[in-house]
This record gives structure tokens, C-alpha cells and sequence, in this order.
């Protein structure tokens, strides 16, 4: 039985699509093949059907529909073959400009991931704007295939620990005496480990526990696909991007932010951290009104007082949406885990927070900070409870919002398009969990619901937001119902 990749490949042994994947384009079939996927994935009309898979057996009952829109999409595969050489010329141009060695096998899978990407969102460039997205995918793929080998922790070790312990000495031991990360649950008032211990792996649990290596790691993950100078922000202030040097010391650049107050380098920045923790152990009810209006407007001066009654309003009403429900049926009253809940918020939020650093020179805007908040709510405290809370009662835990999503919408390697999938399933929650009797609605396909939840995506357009950033009602719809299938299988005997 064929599945949507070999329908694809059909099309690609095609007398009129062999010459695309010829050797000596850069375009290999598989990474073709790759873009073909994710284009039908995002025009199949009938996912709620079945999660389909691009290696997966088509049913029976669709195989025509899948054909039919497997040739409907061969000539974007045409057209998507034809701009990976584009972008590959171009790629060949700079490396010999600036004397480097880049060959065509090394560029197929970065341009054409890019491709797919921007193919997948449904844009459509301009030839103006198409010409900058090249030159700016070039210039990408380009410092991706020729920056510096990341140092392994024992050469991370090697060239850094007299410079770890020279700046925590100068630093680092006043910014913790200062702000002791565990009176907002971030961490352990110590001073973090150069490496990692043999064995370990660093999450965002981590918080400020993580290793200077392990930052040093993200920041240097990040770097050929974040760097932009002069970008803004995705917020509504002028924020331009970092712009570093190519001979920028990445290992020092992260020590030093790691000697600073809760391992950041913008006071507002801890500030944010301190409410984000403040918030979660604030009285119930205090600040009704408090997080409607905090998202009124999107702007750059926050006070601390302001910031810690939003947190504690936004928490107020997730307590009473279906994931704080179900924790609360496995691990009895939540206001008995604040300390749970609180390491939960605070570090999902730092991770945020770190990351933002790493790519932007302000601080965070209004409507920035609340994507944030929103991520520490949900995924951030339901992971928590599942790596730290202990359960009060035995119940069997099968029905997760959020999983596995959570970590790889952080994972530096995850696949572009997946991360970024997931990575608005983490905003779509976090957005419906605001309001219990929304959530139940949405959750629950009552009838208007998707009117609801349009309405939601309305309001973060007003604020600021981006409707990109969120499920679409049929994304969301098809979730819904894989989920339910999932538990009607898991129910049956």
C-alpha cells in the first residue's frame, strides 16, 4: 500500500522532474521528497481522521484524494527545486568570495528545510522580497556550514575554567549573595558547574542550575539561524537583534551573563523572574482584572508591582482550566505545591527569558512577556509536577494537553517546520487555558466553540499578537479529535 512519500517519489521519476535532482544541482530526491510532505500535510483536508505519517500505508478509502493532491503539488515541487539551486548558487558565490570550501552535498537538506518552511506557511514573496529571503537564506546556510565546531565540555573546560573562576570571583559570588536563585525556585544558591557531570542532561529544569557549558551550547546552537543585526523583534517595539562580531567569544559571553543575578543580564529581565515566582504564591482573588489589563496594551515600561498582580490573576484563572483539574486529581490541592508550581514557572519562563538575551539587545515588551508567562503556565508547571510532584492519589495519567511537545519546541535540532509546529501548540494552550469555561468548550467541542476560539485569536491580534502563532480552528479541531481517539484505544480492552 503506498504512503504519501512514494506517491511523491512516483512524481520525482518523472521524465520531466529526473533533471531537478540530477547531480550537480544540490537538490537530493529525499530532501525533496521532505518539502513535498510537509506541503501535503498542510493541505490535507482530512487529518482528523488519523494522524498520517509521510512513510505510513494511505487508507484505502483516500488514496484517490492523496494522489489528487500529490499532483496538484508537483509543480511546487518544481517550483521549490528550482529555488534551492537558486539559493545554492548563491551560497557558492559567498563561500568563494570569502575563501571557503562548501560543497553542493553539504547544502541540499539546510536550503531546501528553508524552502519547506516557507513554502508550508503559505506566504507569498514579492520578487523583491523573494530576492532578500535568497540572499538572507544564503547568508544563513552559509555561517551554518562554516562556523566553529562547537567545544565539547572537555575543551569547554579546558580553555574556560581559570576565566569561570576569575569572573565568579569578581562577580558571580555578590550577584548570587544578591539574588539567591532559590528564593524565586530557579535553582541552588551555588555557583553553577563549568561542564555538566558525566551522564547528565540539561533541560530547561535545569533553570539556573544549567552548566556554563550547557549555555554556552544554546547560545552556540542559535547563533547561524538567529543572528539577523538589525531585525526587530517579533513584538511591537524597536528591538534590534544582537549583532555579533564573527570572532565573538560566545563561552565568555555566557560565563559573564552567568555571574550576573539570576544567570541574566537585564534588570528588568530579574524582574520578570521574581513575579513570575510572586505570582503563583499570591493570594487567590486578590487581582481580579489585573492580567485583562496588563494585555491591554503592548508596551516597554512594566512596574514590578503591576507585573506581579498580572502573574498572580493569569494563575488565578488557569487553577481552574482542565490541566490544573487534572493535576489536582493526581497530586490532591495544588496551593499545597507552590513550591512545585513555582519551579515550574520560573524556570520555563528563565529559559524564555535566557533565550531572548541571546538574540535581542531590550528588554522584553508587554505583549513578549505574556507569550512567556503563558509558556511557564502551560507547559511549564504541568512538567514540573510530572519531574518533581509526588502523587496523592493513583490515578492513571493517559490524558496530557501537552507532552513531549514541550521539549522539542526548545530543541535547537529539532526539524525547522516541527519545532515551530510545536511550538504553537505550546501558545494555543497556553492562550485557551486562560478561561476554564473556554477551555472546557474548546476541549470538549461544544457546540460554538470554534466561534470561541476565534474570538480568543481575535483579542491577541488586538494586543499585539500574531495568528500565526496559534492553531488554526481545523489545526485544532484535528488535535482534539486525535486525542480522543487516543484514549478510546487506550480505554479499550
Amino acid at each position: 500500500m503506498p504512503s504519501v512519500d512514494t506517491l511523491i517519489a512516483e512524481v520525482l521519476q518523472r521524465p520531466d522532474y529526473l533533471h531537478l535532482t540530477r547531480r550537480g544541482r544540490g537538490v537530493k530526491a529525499s530532501d525533496l521528497i521532505a518539502v513535498g510532505w510537509r506541503l501535503f500535510n498542510r493541505k490535507w483536508r482530512f487529518a482528523s481522521e488519523g494522524n498520517l505519517k509521510p512513510r505510513s500505508p494511505i487508507p484505502d478509502h483516500r488514496l484517490d484524494e492523496a494522489r489528487e493532491l500529490v499532483e496538484a503539488l508537483a509543480p511546487e515541487l518544481m517550483e521549490a527545486a528550482h529555488l534551492a539551486a537558486r539559493v545554492n548558487r548563491r551560497v557558492l558565490e559567498l563561500a568563494a568570495a570569502q575563501g571557503s570550501a562548501v560543497t553542493l552535498s553539504e547544502l541540499s537538506e539546510p536550503v531546501l528545510g528553508r524552502i519547506g518552511a516557507l513554502m508550508h506557511s503559505g506566504e507569498q514573496l514579492t520578487p523583491d522580497l523573494l530576492d532578500r529571503w535568497v540572499e538572507k537564506s544564503a547568508d544563513d546556510v552559509l555561517a551554518l556550514r562554516t562556523k566553529p565546531r562547537m567545544l565539547t565540555a572537555t575543551e569547554f573546560l579546558t580553555r574556560y575554567a581559570v576565566v569561570v573562576d576569575r569572573l565568579w570571583e569578581e562577580l558571580g559570588a555578590a550577584a548570587l549573595a544578591q539574588q539567591p536563585p532559590s528564593h524565586v525556585f530557579l535553582g541552588h544558591d551555588a555557583r553553577p558547574p563549568v561542564v555538566p557531570r558525566p551522564g547528565q542532561t540539561e533541560d530547561w529544569l535545569a533553570g539556573s542550575d544549567r552548566s556554563f557549558h550547557g549555555r554556552y551550547a544554546l547560545h552556540w546552537r542559535g547563533v547561524s539561524e538567529k543572528d539577523d543585526p538589525g531585525a526587530p523583534a517579533p513584538d511591537h517595539q524597536t528591538t534590534p537583534r544582537v549583532a555579533r562580531p564573527a570572532d565573538s567569544d560566545l563561552g565568555e559571553l555566557e560565563i559573564r551573563r552567568g555571574c550576573r543575578p539570576l544567570g541574566l543580564d537585564l534588570t528588568e529581565h530579574q524582574m520578570l523572574i521574581r513575579a513570575a515566582c510572586h505570582g503563583v504564591g499570591a493570594q487567590r482573588g486578590a487581582h481580579r482584572g489585573a492580567w485583562r489589563r496588563f494585555r491591554a496594551s503592548c508596551r516597554s515600561t512594566i512596574e514590578a508591582a503591576e507585573l506581579d498582580s498580572a502573574v498572580a490573576d493569569l494563575v488565578d484563572g488557569w487553577l481552574g482550566d482542565p490541566t490544573a483539574e487534572r493535576l489536582q486529581m493526581l497530586f490532591g490541592d495544588l496551593a499545597t505545591h507552590h513550591d512545585v508550581m513555582q519551579t515550574g514557572m520560573t524556570r520555563k519562563v528563565w529559559m524564555e527569558v535566557l533565550r531572548r538575551e541571546r538574540e535581542f539587545e531590550a528588554p522584553m515588551c508587554s505583549c513578549a512577556i505574556a507569550r512567556s508567562l503563558r509558556l511557564g503556565l502551560s507547559p511549564g508547571i504541568p512538567e514540573a509536577f510530572r519531574e518533581f510532584g509526588v502523587r496523592s492519589v493513583e490515578v492513571d495519567d493517559s490524558v496530557h494537553l501537552v507532552g513531549s511537545i514541550a521539549d522539542r519546541a526548545d530543541d535547537p535540532f529539532a526539524d525547522p517546520v516541527e519545532r515551530a509546529t510545536d511550538r504553537r501548540h505550546q501558545e494555543t494552550f497556553a492562550l485557551v487555558a486562560q478561561d476554564m469555561k473556554v477551555a472546557r468548550d474548546v476541549f470538549g467541542q461544544a457546540p460554538g466553540w470554534d466561534a470561541l476560539y476565534r474570538g480568543l485569536i481575535a483579542d491577541e491580534v488586538a494586543a499585539g499578537g500574531d495568528e500565526r502563532d496559534f492553531l488554526s480552528v481545523v489545526e485544532l479541531e484535528a488535535y482534539v479529535m486525535r486525542q480522543r481517539r487516543r484514549l478510546d484505544n487506550e480505554a479499550s480492552p
